[in-house]
């Protein structure tokens, strides 16, 4: 079932556009590859996680201090959970941290699955819906 487009937290937000699968993210927490998360838009997504199993992986990365680094947070395609139950749990992790908060964008494991351009400026503005790209990614050599 896909996601509709909902507003969990309006505001807006400018930073660099990193993240990619939850699961993944959180388990490189503590290598050399772990998100750097300072000043970002974190894009996440999964696929077939139970609704406990995101909000394990959300508590792990507000434990870490990751999500108290955010800029704001764009939530991809989270299939095979109930969209109430996800923006119920997206509600009550990212209101504390006053953040804008834009869930159920077309990226992730769906179709279609929008491209995002990981590590581009973009701004997020959650109460019109809506990211803006904010840099060129196509460079003329």
């Amino acid at each position: 079932m896909a996601y509709p487009l909902t507003t969990i937290e309006p505001g807006v937000a400018c930073g660099r556009l990193l993240g990619g699968n939850l699961s993944m993210i959180a388990a490189v927490m503590g290598t050399p590859y772990e998100i750097d998360a300072d000043g970002i838009i974190l894009f996440i997504e999964d696929v077939n996680e139970p609704l406990y199993r995101i909000d394990r992986l959300l508590t792990h990365l507000r434990l870490a201090g990751k999500l108290a680094q955010v800029a704001g947070v764009l939530v991809g395609d989270v299939a095979g959970v109930n969209s109430a139950a996800l923006a119920r749990l997206l509600k009550q992790t990212f209101e504390p941290l006053c953040i804008p908060v834009l869930a159920g964008w077309r990226s992730g494991h769906c179709d279609p699955n929008l491209t995002l351009p990981m590590g581009a400026v973009v701004r997020l503005d959650a109460g019109e819906q809506r990211v803006v790209l904010e840099q060129d990614v196509v460079f003329k050599a």
